[in-house]
């Protein structure tokens, strides 16, 4: 049995509950994955199997604050612009990384739990 690629999250976001979510990442994973695939998805809460239905590369600017909120909120966690976003982000990376801003290019990788 081969190990599955791995996808971290480093907090229980509200979206892992769904069976249908998003997670928006740079621009390089577009490069990393492809559809079909199945990867594991690790969190505070655990881990499960999801197969990557879609990647699409696209802006921040060019998302709904509506779309971000989904994607990224979690107890404790709410935010009110593209800005905030971004900032969360950057929470994550290390101060000498680019930093992320509304304009930059991300990849938005839609996945569904499977049943194993």
């Amino acid at each position: 049995m081969s190990v599955l690629p791995v996808i971290k999250f480093k907090h229980a976001y509200y979206k892992l509950g769904n069976a249908t979510f998003t997670t928006i990442r740079g621009k390089s994973y577009f490069r990393r994955f492809e559809p079909d695939q199945l990867v594991t998805v690790e969190y505070p809460g655990g881990m499960f199997v999801a197969r990557i239905l879609g990647l699409q590369v696209c802006t921040i600017e060019s998302l709904p604050v509506a779309f971000l909120k989904n994607d990224a909120e979690y107890p404790g966690f709410t935010f009110s612009s593209q800005q905030d976003f971004c900032d969360l982000l950057n929470s994550f990376r290390a101060r000498f990384w680019t930093q992320v801003t509304p304009q930059s290019e991300m990849t938005i990788i839609t996945l569904e739990k499977q049943k194993i």
